[in-house]
Order: C-alpha cells, then sequence, then structure tokens
C-alpha cells in the first residue's frame, strides 16, 4: 500500500507542530471572547451605575445588526480588491470572511490583533504575510479617507456654531488622506514603513491604481453611510419610546 507525499510529510511532521497551530488559534480566540466580555461587563457595569437600563427592541436590533454587518461586508470587498490586485491572490470569499472575523480583534487593547488575525486567516488560502499586512493598512487609510469625506458633507448640510470650523476640519483630513492613499504616494510611505524589513520586497505591493483608489473610496464611503444607519437603529432599539419605534421629537 502506497502513502501519498500529503500523508507522508504529515507523519514527518514533529507532534508539536501538528498542536501548536490550534493551540495558537485557541488561546486567541480566548483572549479575543475574553476582551469582548469584559467589553460588555465595563458597559453593562456603567449603566447601572447611573441607574440606567435597557429596553430592546428586538427588530430594530437585528435590523442595526444586519445593517452593519452589510457596511462591513462593503469594506471587506474593497479588502478582497486589493488582495487580488496583488502577486498572491486570495479568494473574495476567504477574504471578506477574514476582514470581518479579524474586527473582533478591536476588542483587545491596543488593536493590533486585528492584523494579527487578518493576515493568519488569508495565509492559508495563499496569501503572503507582508501582502496582507499592506492591504490591511491601505484599507484602513481608504476607509478614514471616505470617513472624512462623508463628514465633510454632514457638517456642510449641518447646523451649529462649530459647522464652520468643523466642515474645514473633516475637509482637511480628506484631503491629507487622499494624499497618502494616492498611487504615486501610497507605494512609497509603505517602503518607508516596510524598510525594517530588509525580506519584503517590490513583490510584496499590490497594484495600486486610481481606479482601484476610486472603488475603495466609493465602497468604504457607503460602509460609513450604512455603519451610520446602524448606529441610528441601535438608538431606536435601546431607548424609552413607544412600542412603534416613534424617532424621538428631536430627530423630526
Amino acid at each position: 500500500m502506497s502513502i501519498g507525499p500529503e500523508h507522508a510529510s504529515r507523519m514527518d511532521r514533529p507532534a508539536w507542530k501538528t498542536y501548536a497551530k490550534p493551540a495558537v488559534k485557541a488561546v486567541v480566540a480566548i483572549v479575543v471572547l475574553a476582551a469582548i466580555g469584559q467589553h460588555v461587563n465595563k458597559t453593562w457595569a456603567e449603566l447601572q451605575s447611573r441607574g440606567q437600563s435597557l429596553h430592546v427592541k428586538p427588530r430594530w436590533i437585528v435590523s442595526a445588526g444586519l445593517i452593519y454587518l452589510v457596511g462591513l461586508s462593503a469594506c471587506g470587498l474593497f479588502f478582497a480588491t486589493v488582495m487580488n490586485a496583488s502577486r498572491s491572490p486570495v479568494s473574495t470569499p476567504a477574504s471578506v470572511r477574514a476582514y470581518l472575523i479579524s474586527h473582533l480583534g478591536k476588542y483587545v487593547p491596543g488593536k493590533a490583533m486585528v492584523v494579527v488575525m487578518r493576515v493568519g486567516l488569508v495565509m492559508p488560502h495563499g496569501a503572503r504575510a507582508a501582502t496582507a499586512g499592506i492591504a490591511t493598512f491601505y484599507e484602513t487609510l481608504v476607509m478614514m479617507g471616505a470617513g472624512a469625506i462623508v463628514a465633510t458633507f454632514g457638517f456642510l448640510v449641518g447646523a451649529g456654531p462649530f459647522q464652520p470650523l468643523a466642515t474645514v476640519l473633516a475637509a482637511s483630513l480628506a484631503l491629507a488622506f487622499l494624499v497618502v492613499v494616492d498611487p504615486l504616494v501610497f507605494p512609497r510611505v509603505s517602503k518607508l514603513i516596510a524598510s525594517p524589513f530588509p525580506s519584503i520586497g517590490e513583490d510584496a505591493q499590490p497594484i495600486i491604481g486610481r481606479r482601484l483608489e476610486a472603488l475603495g473610496l466609493l465602497l468604504t464611503g457607503l460602509s460609513w453611510v450604512l455603519l451610520g444607519l446602524s448606529q441610528v437603529a441601535v438608538v431606536l432599539g435601546c431607548n424609552d419610546a413607544d412600542d412603534d419605534c416613534t424617532p424621538p421629537q428631536e430627530w423630526r
């Protein structure tokens, strides 16, 4: 009976390597879940200390979750597009999955766990760690730029004593981010950041062009709008208004 090459390589693998990967995944999962639990407990304790309570309306909370998921998926689709513009492309479902799951890492202090989780989730699908890291960095900068653009338009149609100043600040941030994510600028920025790591060469850089940048601003801008609508749904689902979920008077 012949043994296939894959089975033979598994037999040659040291025992500790066989169990190391599942163990690392388990540790990461425990850390993330513990951080989420701590965050929830802290929020609940703050509500109780103020004598407040939650009156949850399930239909609004479910709607908020679905809208939020669609909004994050828009950014995940852009992350997948950046990965597919590299020399180590990853399927869109795998990239979006990695993007969504990695957001759980934001509950771990320092936010670095997001990058660790995202890179770790796309590498089994053929991605280079450096490429996934650069794609994460680029997606984040584009999303922040799109957020500043959305904020600028929001302040323009708003009112208040600080509206002019807020509009100028948002527009300035939008311009700054647009300069950094420009296809002529970002490759130089990423090279500068990667300079301490000589093993990261040109082949790790995604191919970024104007079309990719425009698509990113569109998708992440849509994401910001949807995330805002999700927040509105959460407020409607947790306030003390009547069961018909009528918006508060000041919102009309």
